[in-house]
């Protein structure tokens, strides 16, 4: 072993001197190697440089070395030690690493690769931004680089926060509106030992003039009256708004604007536009908007002329102006003088005159540029004439009516209201006259009364006598016969005295009844026909109780006179008696008076009463041609049978008195020889 290591050193010695090759002991590996140093990457020293300045490295030059990090560029390449290199924009004002890389020469070791650093500081240099162009006063925004220590210089606007902000914001000051101003941006060394000095940049700003609109004060104007517009003078501006004509154009900033019709009474809003001065911003196109009251023009219409009659209301028929008032007239306006379409109501002073009224209409505004105004109408104040004309009536219901004139007695023309009479119903009704227009006359009223005109009758014959207790005449039997009444009728029999126990009536409400009575009274019966017409008619029935009775037995005798004695005779005896001269009945002095001209029949048309039913005021009528009946008193007798009321006749035909209380009476009328006559009166409501 020792052998082969000195034979190993022999030969390695003479190879060194024959090739002039190192050997050196590797230690640790227990192996020699060749003689050559391992490199060791040198980057030189650091270095300052200005802005984008390039600046040369200083590596040490070895084989397959290379520059790392850094933006910026190598030339020729990043393999060159000595290579230069420019920053980057974005390296200005940062501190920049280089690391230079050495390899291992053979790739194999026992080197290794190695590097090194070296910075460079890169001073900032100065960038004021762009240029920019702003409109009036508007702010701003600066953009210059960021340096420490930097500041703003130029301009007399403010900088906000200050002039040391690089992105400050400017606002100009007013003298600069409309100028170009300069601004500059200075950056001083950033350690004040070079390689940089202070730097410094401008940006311009130029502020253009801000576009202002301004279409001067609001106006007001009367009806179409001209108006003259005072907007600002720019070039490019114009009106728009408004139907009416612009004068000499819409163009023109002091242009005359002349309302069209239908802007009369409105407010019209006109807008001058002014656009931006060069059209490429930033200022814009500006408007300002102005008004226009267009007032309607007063104007007062009285209306027309007038002419009328009396103190009758006028309507007075105007244009309605607000604030209009009437002045003149000593008459009633209604509802007040301040209404345009009042009603005139003449004084009576006024009737026979002409009265002047006058429709004053003031400024609406009171301000102008309107002005008030007023107009006069005359009213002529005919005095009336009344129309007279010749009562009609009253009528009879359903007669024929005579035509209502349709010309005054004294020759004024009109129509009625309602046209023609109606007699169908009773009553009053009231018909207007109005006359013709163009006659200074009163309208007339007539009231025509239709009266319920009763021209009928009733009659119930004679008086008559019946004998109670004597078969063949103990009843009576009449017949209401009615003449010129209108069917369908009613029927009401009625006494004057209440019936007795024994007496009887039979078809109280019929035509024909049968009353059989002990004792006289008077029978009436009231007729009605479908008109309400009521006709009355009476007979006193004189009646007599003509039985005796003799012994126990039920059987009745009757009573008669034989020779001036009351004697009771068999009924199958009674004609035998009459025959002798004797008379039924009880012998005293009256019997011979209460039969009216027994055995001859009177005529009604002896004792006639008018009007029946009445209301109070009657006449009575007696026309006898017999000599030997001579009527002196007459008797008023109500229906408890009280003679209310004596009148005497002493051979009148006629006779007139009145019955002051409704209700229905008896008129008995008594002749020298006792005959007597009644008839029955309704007194009406």
């Amino acid at each position: 072993m020792r052998s082969k290591l000195i034979l190993l050193l022999l030969v390695l010695l003479l190879n060194k001197i024959s090739n002039a090759t190192d050997y050196y002991w590797v230690g640790g590996t227990g192996m020699w190697s060749d003689y050559t140093d391992c490199e060791v990457a040198n980057a030189g020293a650091d270095q300052t440089t200005c802005g984008a300045s390039s600046i040369t490295l200083a590596a040490n030059a070895i084989p397959g070395g290379n520059w790392t990090g850094g933006a910026g560029t190598f030339a020729p390449n990043r393999n060159a030690a000595f290579a230069t290199y420019t920053p980057a924009i974005s390296e200005i004002g940062t501190t920049i690493t280089l690391t230079w890389n050495v390899p291992d020469p053979d790739g194999t070791g026992p080197c290794t690769s190695t590097a090194d650093q070296m910075n460079i500081n890169s001073a900032t240099v100065a960038n004021a931004g762009a240029d920019q162009t702003t409109c009036g006063a508007s702010s701003i925004t600066l953009a210059a680089n960021a340096n420490a220590g930097a500041n703003w210089t130029g301009g007399a606007g403010t900088f906000s926060p200050n002039r040391s902000a690089a992105n400050a914001t400017y606002t100009p000051a007013a003298s600069e509106i409309g100028a170009t101003i300069t601004l500059t941006w200075n950056v001083p060394d950033p350690d004040g030992a070079g390689p940089c000095t202070a730097a410094t940049d401008q940006m311009n700003i130029t502020i253009n003039n801000a576009t202002v609109a301004n279409a001067g004060a609001d106006q007001t104007t009367c009806g179409a009256s001209s108006i003259t517009l005072a907007a600002n003078t720019t070039t490019g501006g114009n009106w728009t708004g408004g139907a009416g004509t612009f004068n000499p154009s819409r163009n023109t900033a002091n242009t005359t604007y002349t309302p069209a019709v239908g802007e009369i009474g409105t407010t019209i809003t006109l807008t001058w536009n002014v656009p931006d001065p060069d059209g490429a911003g930033p200022c814009t196109s500006a408007s300002d908007a102005m008004t226009i009251t267009v007032n309607a023009p007063v104007t007062a219409n009285a209306g027309p002329d007038q002419t009328v009659c009396s103190v009758f209301p006028i309507p007075v028929y105007l244009n309605a102006n607000n604030g209009g008032n009437w002045t003149g007239g000593t008459g009633t306006f209604l509802p007040d003088r301040n209404t345009a379409n009042a009603t005139y109501v003449p004084a009576p002073g006024e009737v026979g005159t002409t009265v002047t009224l006058t429709w004053n209409v003031a400024d609406p505004d009171g301000a102008g540029p309107c002005t008030a105004a007023a107009d006069q109408m005359n009213i002529v104040i005919n005095t009336p004439i009344p129309p007279t004309f010749t009562q009609i009536g009253p009528l009879c219901q359903n007669s024929t009516a005579p035509a209502l004139p349709g010309t005054s007695n004294n020759g004024i023309n009109g129509t009625w209201s309602p046209a023609t009479i109606n007699t169908s119903t009773t009553g009053t009704t009231t018909y207007r006259f109005t006359p013709i227009a163009g006659q200074c006359a009163h309208p007339d009223t007539m009231n025509i009364v239709i009266e319920l005109c009763c021209t009928g009758s009733v009659s119930v014959g004679t008086d008559a006598t019946s004998y109670f207790g004597l078969i063949s005449e103990q009843c009576v039997t009449k017949t209401a016969v009615v003449q010129n009444g209108t069917a369908p009728f009613t029927y009401l029999w009625t006494l004057d005295r209440s019936l007795l126990t024994g007496e009887s009536m039979g078809g109280a409400n019929s035509q024909i009844v049968t009353v059989c009575l002990l004792d006289t009274a008077n029978l009436c019966v009231t007729v009605t026909d479908s008109n309400g017409c009521i006709f009355t008619d009476c007979a006193v029935i004189f009646a007599q109780d003509v039985r005796c009775f003799a012994g126990n037995s039920d059987d009745h005798k009757i009573k008669m006179c034989h020779n001036n004695s009351t004697i009771c005779v068999d009924q199958s005896t009674v004609n035998t008696h009459l025959s002798h001269g004797d008379y039924i009945g009880q012998c005293n002095a009256s019997t011979a008076v209460q039969t009216e001209l027994v055995g001859e029949e009177i005529p009604r048309s002896w004792l006639k009463i008018y009007p029946n039913p009445g209301h109070g005021n009657f006449t009575l009528y007696l026309n006898s041609s017999r000599s030997d009946i001579n009527y002196v008193d007459a008797e008023i007798i109500n229906m408890s049978g009280q003679i209310i009321k004596q009148v005497k006749i002493n051979g009148q035909s006629k006779i007139d008195f009145r019955i002051n209380n409704a209700g229905v009476y008896f008129i008995r009328v008594i002749s020298t020889n006792r005959k007597i006559l009644t008839r029955k009166v309704v007194v009406m409501e």
